[in-house]
């Protein structure tokens, strides 16, 4: 795999061709549903691009951001003019949550109200959440949180078929490619770190994020203290 848009396209055909239909979280049903799902741990920027190459393609989906990575802010004013173009592009916003700070259940459930309180105050968040790896605390994996929807709830995980790119795993394969003809509901989750128009090695993919950052860390010092502004001149 190159990990390419077009890979992607191939899919997305695939399933329109079966007479499954794109849908967001809240439109459940079991039978000739995908659930497009993108979890965004490194790159707004990243998602911004695959949302643009879904929309052009006549396609929504859900892309779930993670407050407390150490990759980006979500509330600086890039990332905010990023996350409204997506919305704009006709898709939803959700929660990435990554619960190591949490003791118990109860405490996970109180940080992810919390959290959707906080940043739905600024920028269009969606009352649905996913869990940034999930394999570390399994026994929570399917925990409900009243007026909110998770996306590793049974019958989004366990009741329909489930693909995803997690790892960067080849995941296009033939129980992917047979599963439409079973008209069985997919939810297909995707990184999109990993795909790009042409495709990329991870190799490329670190080395455009250490580019990226160090620019933009180099901007904003520029901007930010005087004394950098011509310290740091092009």
């Amino acid at each position: 795999m190159e990990f390419a848009y077009k890979e992607l396209k191939v899919v997305y055909d695939l399933f329109l061709q079966n007479g499954y239909r794109f849908s967001f979280f809240g439109d459940y049903n079991s039978k000739g549903r995908v659930f497009l799902r993108h979890d965004v741990d490194c790159s707004i920027t990243m998602a911004l691009e695959m949302a643009n190459f879904e929309a052009g393609n006549g396609l929504t989906s859900t892309f779930f951001i993670q407050p407390d990575n150490d990759f980006y802010n979500p509330l600086s004013q890039k990332a905010l003019e990023n996350l409204s173009r997506i919305a704009e592009l006709g898709h939803k916003i959700g929660l990435h949550i990554s619960p190591s700070n949490c003791q118990n259940q109860e405490d996970l459930v109180q940080y992810i109200d919390r959290t959707y309180n906080y940043f739905s105050g600024f920028f269009p968040v969606d009352r649905i959440f996913s869990f940034h790896r999930p394999g570390s605390f399994d026994g929570w994996r399917y925990i409900e949180v009243p007026g909110f929807v998770n996306t590793y709830h049974s019958k989004y995980f366990k009741e329909i078929f489930y693909f995803s790119d997690s790892n960067r795993r080849e995941f296009i394969s033939s129980d992917l490619l047979e599963a439409p003809s079973t008209g069985k509901s997919i939810q297909f989750l995707t990184h999109p770190i990993w795909w790009s128009e042409e495709g990329a090695s991870p190799k490329v993919i670190s080395d455009k994020l250490f580019r990226d950052n160090f620019h933009e860390i180099r901007s904003a010092l520029r901007v930010n203290i005087r004394l950098f502004a011509n310290l740091l001149k092009d």
